[in-house]
């Protein structure tokens, strides 16, 4: 009797492989469609809107500032808009938007040890100073701001593109 039953445990067991290959495998292309469709939702280009228009804009691919136009493109990507200078950087933007997402982000960081006794100009001041290691530098837009002292960050934060020139 024993043995008739682990037989039949182990027919089910033959019976159960396929089912559970077949779910999992539904399972594993449900996950990898999902974020597929998400993506693609995410990177719909659409032109300026009217309130848009007129202000500064940067352009992540050509690191550019400019205006933007009724006719400049648009992506909105992750609660972000990014504005695009040409036609052509929204295509390449698509490529990898994650890397020009972080851009965006401001980094605060303290010298390297190759900065270090540099001369810097401090971004809202717009003095000269010898950089040290407690300078204030934030990595934004995919350059580095330096300080002279720890109010100016602060200030930077409040308005960049008042202190970002082409």
């Amino acid at each position: 009797m024993l043995q008739r039953l682990m037989n039949d445990s182990r027919q089910g067991d033959k019976n159960m492989k396929p089912l559970v290959r077949m779910a999992l495998l539904g399972m594993l292309i449900g996950l990898l469609l999902i974020p597929s469709m998400t993506f693609s939702q995410e990177l719909k280009i659409r032109q300026a809107k009217p309130n848009e228009t007129g202000m500064k804009a940067w352009c992540p691919i050509m690191d550019y500032n400019f205006d933007v136009k009724a006719t400049t493109s648009v992506i909105d990507y992750k609660g972000k808009s990014f504005y695009f200078c040409c036609e052509g950087c929204p295509a390449e933007f698509k490529k990898e938007p994650d890397k020009y997402l972080a851009q965006t982000e401001f980094r605060d960081r303290r010298p390297t040890p190759e900065e270090i006794g540099k001369e810097a100009k401090c971004t809202v001041m717009n003095h000269r100073f010898k950089i040290t290691t407690n300078t204030p530098i934030i990595d934004y837009h995919g350059k580095s701001f330096y300080f002279c002292c720890e109010g100016c960050p602060a200030e930077f934060k409040q308005n960049p593109g008042k202190y970002i020139v082409q």
